[in-house]
């Protein structure tokens, strides 16, 4: 700015440095985005390459978990020894007196025992659906753990009872014993267990039978499963002829894990799917900046290594003279 205030003019050799040094910066900034661009793009490969890996491995672990489900043979336990769950009263082997129907479920002890052993009243222990607990739920299926279930664990089973062959079962519960009988016949006959603690048993296998004739497979939890299988196996121990239940039940676990496993690989393709789509949309602007920007690039390659002067001094016809001025007041160097 001039002493009057007026904006003094710039020499041509100014305004061709000011655009030089512009057009530097710009460039400068076009290969920094460049850059960015294609490590942007590499980690997106990387990413979408480990997501295509975990899809593999969660297909593998279906493939795994439907061979084991062909692997599964019958199962029938009639072990003795095993405890259902205790209650206030605890019965010592098949014949003993008889106690008040459905209202307290007892203890059912081996007569070689000679004593039953109280077990807590906790209820099922709550398992988490992860990949662990989700895959060893076959496992636990076939285990011989003792009984927690209970009879407070059903509902429903309110009402007065009615006779259905030896036993009395509440009102909801005849559609389920009928439907048992016509099907698979007298499952109890075969069972020498006290009629009153046969018949708590019953009542508990036909409720389980009946919850699972009222959910669908998206409402159906770890929890309820071994619940149900622990019904299914105190109906096993007294020599009932269930084990097209617990048959039944395999199948429900490996559905259930099916639907789990399902979840998991939509939410991976959705993931890969954004990924892919992110990847496309960087593939596209990273030629965008290439085309656009072809001219800078190159220019800025022209002078990579090499001081800014270089091609100052270049004459038509002549071989470049290019002067290197060095950070020493003593040295300078020509380069031809």
């Amino acid at each position: 700015v001039s002493e009057g205030g007026t904006r003094s003019k710039l020499t041509p050799a100014q305004r061709k440095e000011n655009k030089r040094q512009s057009d530097y910066k710009y460039r400068q900034k076009r290969k920094v985005k460049a850059d960015e661009q294609n490590g942007e793009i590499k980690r997106l490969k990387v990413e979408n390459g480990e997501l295509k890996a975990q899809l593999g491995l969660l297909l593998s672990n279906a493939q795994f978990q439907a061979a084991a489900r062909q692997r599964q043979d019958g199962y029938i336990t009639q072990s003795t020894g095993k405890q259902l769950h205790p209650q206030t009263v605890t019965v010592h082997g098949t014949n003993s007196e008889a106690v008040d129907k459905g209202t307290v479920p007892v203890n059912v002890v081996d007569g070689n025992d000679g004593i039953a052993k109280n077990q807590t009243g906790s209820e099922v222990e709550t398992c988490s659906n992860n990949e662990a607990a989700i895959t060893d739920i076959l496992m636990k299926l076939e285990a011989d753990d003792e009984s927690r279930v209970k009879f407070s664990d059903f509902t429903g089973l309110h009402g007065e009872r009615i006779s259905v062959g030896k036993y009395s079962f509440p009102p909801a519960l005849h559609p389920i014993v009928n439907n048992i009988i016509e099907v698979y016949g007298d499952v109890s006959a075969t069972s020498k267990m006290n009629p009153s603690i046969a018949e708590t048993v019953y009542i508990m296998f036909c409720a389980s039978v009946k919850e699972m004739s009222n959910l669908r497979l998206e409402h159906v939890t770890e929890d309820l499963i071994l619940k149900w299988r622990d019904a299914i196996k105190d109906a096993l121990r007294i020599n009932f002829k269930v084990d097209f239940a617990m048959e039944h039940l395999k199948k429900i676990a490996c559905a259930y894990i099916g639907l789990m496993e399902r979840q998991k690989l939509d939410s991976a393709g959705l993931r890969i799917s954004k990924l892919e789509a992110e990847l496309s949309a960087a593939k596209e602007e990273h030629a965008k900046i290439c085309e656009q920007s072809k001219v800078f690039m190159d220019a800025a390659e022209e002078l990579n290594d090499k001081p800014v002067s270089s091609g100052m001094f270049k004459r038509p016809g002549q071989i470049n003279v290019e002067l290197e001025l060095t950070n020493e007041s003593d040295s300078s160097t020509l380069i031809l």
